[in-house]
């Protein structure tokens, strides 16, 4: 579903999960900027380019569609894959780290498939 508004505190909330996880040993975002703040401040920003842009959307079983989503952390991977999300593809970027490709597929519903079937 189309996100049409969001406060600023959950943009900085969003911003700042992804600035400061905890990636232990593994490399995180925030390599790819100066630090924490820096990571934190540059999510924030994208998240108010895409609601602006109009793309910012959340996810739900209710559309039937696959939720799909990248990250970086194969500590995240696994959380993920607990919350019942299949591990689809695992990228090597070598000194970069991983990317790990997921998705989730909706569960077929009645509602669903009388949209979908004749």
């Amino acid at each position: 579903m189309l996100v049409k508004s969001i406060t600023e505190k959950e943009i900085y909330d969003i911003g700042h999960a992804f600035g400061y996880y905890d990636y232990g040993q593994e490399t995180g975002m925030s390599a790819a900027f100066s630090g924490k703040d820096a990571t934190a401040n540059y999510i924030c920003a994208y998240v108010r380019g895409v609601l602006r842009s109009g793309f910012l959307h959340t996810t739900s079983d209710r559309l039937g569609v696959p939720v799909i989503l990248e990250t970086d952390a194969k500590s995240k991977c696994d959380k993920y894959v607990h919350l019942d999300m299949e591990l689809a593809e695992t990228h090597d970027l070598g000194a970069f780290g991983k990317l790990y490709d997921l998705i989730r597929y909706p569960e077929p519903t009645d509602e669903l498939l009388k949209e979908v079937l004749p």
